[in-house]
């Protein structure tokens, strides 16, 4: 901190607390002044106190008092603060955090698992690795472009009686893909489920995929017969 601050700062803080003091004995002193003079005249409290040959008569006891407390209570709070010097300390011990100069922007956290579960889904993709379709994945795409080329991978997966490997797919695609293409892929995900063996998950898949699409109503009722089977 620049030395003339830390000067500047000491002065202001000593006259200011000076001049708190410095009222705080002014309002004792009035109030000394008022057990002497009787200004409210008879209206005032007086207090009368004889002990064996001295007699003291205080006037105006009432508003003297308070005066009088008023200012011993603002020179003991002056007092209890410390001098300007411990005030200065404490504010030299605070830091300021420099800025995290290698910290990315909150969207671009938010991008990142997506991205990584890309990587999961390139790394399980087996053994087709000239597939047209997982030629459009890539580590720089985000799970909502990559929804179509994961659905079509499912479906293939599901003609190939790859189930599991096809729920995984058609899982990414029906929670990454866009609010329009929602129901083919709830739709796909009830396929691949029903496949699966996982046949109340299945129909629960494509009971969402009729709620956004009509379309699929039919399927819906289809594999619920299938499962009351």
């Amino acid at each position: 901190m620049d030395h003339l601050v830390v000067v500047g700062f000491l002065v202001y803080a000593a006259l200011f607390r000076l001049a708190i003091i410095a009222t705080g004995v002014a309002a004792i002193v009035l109030g000394y002044k008022l057990f002497l003079r009787g200004v409210m005249g008879e209206g005032g409290t007086n207090v009368n106190a004889e002990a064996g040959p001295i007699k003291l008569t205080l006037h105006n006891a009432g508003p003297g008092g308070v005066f009088a407390l008023f200012g011993a209570g603002i020179i003991i709070v002056m007092l209890s603060q410390g001098s300007p010097e411990l005030l200065m300390k404490d504010m030299s011990q605070l830091t300021v955090s420099p800025p995290d100069m290698n910290q990315k922007p909150a969207h671009q956290q938010a991008s990142q698992p997506e991205k990584r579960d890309v990587s999961t889904a390139l790394q399980i993709r087996g053994e087709n690795n000239d597939d047209k379709e997982w030629s459009k994945l890539n580590e720089n795409v985000t799970m909502s472009e990559a929804a179509e080329p994961l659905s079509s991978i499912a479906r293939v997966w599901l003609q190939e009686k790859r189930t599991g490997e096809a729920v995984a797919m058609a899982r990414l695609a029906a929670f990454y893909g866009s609010e329009k293409d929602k129901a083919n892929y709830h739709a796909l995900l009830g396929e691949a489920l029903f496949e699966n063996g996982d046949k109340q998950n299945a129909v629960s898949a494509m009971q969402k995929a009729a709620e956004r699409d009509p379309l699929y109503r039919a399927a819906l009722a289809r594999m619920q017969e299938r499962l009351a089977e």
